[in-house]
């Protein structure tokens, strides 16, 4: 368990202070850029150490978080720190170019890391989804969204190229990769966060905005690129740095839970453990759950639309790629339907489990725990009933108040124990004395009392009554000894309309003490 003031196992001092030191980074970072006081090389410079630095720095903190973390999202910590380090490998190769070897040619080694990295992080942060059938049903929404936007990028930009001869497949390839991964994995990462239980929304919206912080550095990157305007130390890569920076903290805050929580796993849990959200929370995750992964396809949808009516044709790879996303479709629907099975049977289980606890709360409410009786509560509540019916019938009903002699000396001579005991084996005698229609109750202690209805007269209480007060004077064979103990009984007939339940309780009880004054282990009909 977590003790009280930690956060995800971690000291509140010990988070801010990471925290601090994350922001200083970025701080530094924005300051140096800002103020520039370096000549332009020294800028390059700069900028290309410090982006092997920091994402170094973020792995660290990753590793920390993954050391303590727990269960297979413990996996998605390690594919995320995988990802930070594989960048700061094809960063290193960058500067290696940059520096000293010129102009970076592409596609380079630098771009083997940024690849690796691109497809951990992708990878890494479907994996913080704990269950198995969740994170397949999240890789296949991911794959969904990759699929569409491949779909729209080869409509658009990456068919005409490959048309007219521009570039080598490898090339083309490496430029689809980078935006259409990083579409992917923010979606992805919006996923994840709309499965997050309440203790983990905090560090997993922290990785997912520096997901987000990574996508668009990319995108400026690639623009600016383009534009043949890029230059390292700049501006344009503050993204990879937030993103990096996030991305680390956000694992190592992440810490020991088990990651984040769907409706299925919250209904497996005490009722409670998992997301905790308010209604209108819950519902605003719940529609991005379901519209995110169908967008990019609705797009692809109007892309597809608009080509064919422009020309009348359809690309064959195009057509491919549909058939592909259908397949991705079905499988994500039937991966849906599964998961929504589990969650109905766990529901279902949870329903069943809480009706059980239920009766069960019921039962101890009105029942003795010690003889399984009925206790005072519901022998009242029975006596009600009893005489209401009475009253509209014109039947007899009769109470026998019942209390054991020398009880008391038996708990002296052997013990609490055997007195319970003794109450236990007087409780199996006493049932079989009444009928199967009569409550049977211990009021407490030593007492007990029967609501006998219907009865003809008063000769067939009397009869019932006696019987006991034969029954409990044999002894009683206990594990340290023997006791003995008798009963007094004490008779109340009730006439219909002659006052309620507790009157003619006290009516039983008074010739209860009748009887023991009678010389006790006898019964007494109390007078109407």
């Amino acid at each position: 368990m977590v003790s009280q003031g930690m956060t995800n196992g971690i000291p509140p001092r010990r988070l801010r202070a990471v925290g601090i030191l994350c922001a200083a980074i970025i701080a530094l970072y924005l300051f140096v850029v800002l103020a520039r006081p370096l000549t332009d090389h020294g800028m390059i410079v700069f900028g290309d150490l410090f982006l092997v630095l920091v994402p170094m720095f973020a792995t660290v903190l990753a590793l920390l978080g993954w050391r303590r973390a727990a269960g297979t999202p413990r996996s998605g910590s390690l594919l995320l720190a995988l990802a930070l380090f594989s960048y700061g490998i094809g960063q290193t190769a960058w500067c290696y170019y940059e520096l000293y070897a010129g102009e970076p040619p592409f596609p380079s080694l630098a771009d083997v890391g940024y690849v690796a990295s691109v497809l951990f992080l992708l990878v890494g942060i479907a994996v913080l989804v704990p269950g198995r059938l969740r994170r397949v049903l999240t890789g296949l929404d991911g794959a969904l969204i990759a699929s569409s936007l491949l779909y729209v990028s080869w409509a658009l930009v990456l068919g005409p190229i490959v048309r007219e001869g521009a570039g080598s497949p490898l090339e083309w390839s490496l430029l689809l990769l980078y935006p259409v991964a990083d579409v992917a994995t923010v979606g992805i990462a919006l996923m994840v966060l709309a499965r997050a239980g309440t203790a983990q929304r905090g560090p997993l919206l922290t990785v997912v905005l520096g997901a987000l912080g990574l996508a668009i550095a990319d995108s400026v990157f690639a623009y600016l690129a383009h534009q043949d305007q890029y230059q390292a130390g700049g501006l344009a890569d503050l993204g990879w740095v937030v993103g990096f920076v996030l991305v680390g903290y956000g694992i190592w805050w992440k810490g020991p839970e088990t990651g984040c929580a769907g409706p299925a796993e919250e209904a497996a849990e005490p009722a409670g453990a998992r997301l905790r959200v308010g209604g209108e929370q819950a519902e605003r995750f719940s529609l991005l759950r379901l519209v995110l992964p169908y967008t990019p396809l609705a797009v692809g949808m109007v892309t597809t639309l608009v080509l064919t009516l422009r020309d009348w044709t359809l690309d064959p790879v195009l057509y491919l790629m549909a058939m592909g996303v259908v397949v991705l479709v079905v499988a994500r629907q039937l991966a849906a339907i599964r998961d929504n099975l589990k969650l109905n049977r766990r529901l279902g289980s949870t329903v069943a489990q809480l009706r059980e606890r239920e009766r069960q709360l019921e039962y101890l409410a009105f029942h003795d725990p010690l003889t399984g009786l009925a206790n005072r509560a519901l022998f009242h509540q029975q006596a009600s009933h009893a005489l209401a019916r009475q009253d509209r019938r014109g039947t007899a009903v009769a109470v026998l108040y019942i209390d054991l002699d020398g009880f008391k000396a038996v708990n002296d001579r052997l013990g609490h124990a055997a007195g319970d005991a003794l109450l236990l084996l007087v409780a199996e005698r006493l049932r079989g004395c009444v009928r199967s229609t009569d409550v049977l109750a211990r009021l407490g202690g030593d007492e007990f009392a029967v609501i006998m209805e219907p009865i003809r007269d008063e000769r067939e209480a009397s009869i019932v009554a006696d019987r006991v007060v034969r029954v409990v004077a044999d002894p009683f064979h206990l594990d340290n000894g023997v006791a003995r103990v008798t009963a007094s009984v004490g008779i109340a007939i009730r006439a219909v309309g002659d006052g309620d339940g507790d009157a003619l309780l006290r009516r039983a009880d008074a010739a209860m003490y009748a009887a023991k004054a009678g010389g006790k282990s006898r019964s007494v009909l109390a007078p109407v």
